[in-house]
């Protein structure tokens, strides 16, 4: 079994001056996984996930009001918010003139073996 991937963690703090002189301050966590593996020997099955998650860290947002700090990540009521965008289990080759089956979540975006 062949694995590949990374996790990448970050943690964000920002602070603003409002024109009344009040500081704001806003503490947030991210982190991204991909994670691939592949039969080694015969190439036969693969897996594929891909998503990401964000926490916000202080609480500060306000989704009634005009928050100064305030980003996309602060829309919901769930200060924790996950995010699939890419799952799929492969079977390659299965049948003659059939290359791969395909089972999962994946982008629709991409283009590649489609012409």
């Amino acid at each position: 079994m062949a694995v590949s991937g990374y996790l990448s963690l970050r943690y964000a703090f920002r602070t603003a001056e409002t024109p009344s002189g009040a500081i704001e301050r806003d503490q947030d966590a991210y982190a991204d996984l991909r994670f691939d593996a592949v039969s080694a020997k015969t190439n036969k099955y693969e897996f594929h996930f891909m998503g990401s998650a964000r926490k916000d860290l202080d609480g500060n947002r306000d989704l009634h009001t005009n928050y100064l700090l305030e980003d996309i990540g602060d829309t919901g009521t769930s200060a924790t918010i996950g995010y699939l965008y890419e799952a799929h289990f492969d079977i390659n080759d299965p049948f003659s003139r059939v290359t791969q089956v395909r089972l999962g979540r994946q982008a629709g975006t991409r283009r590649a073996g489609l012409f």
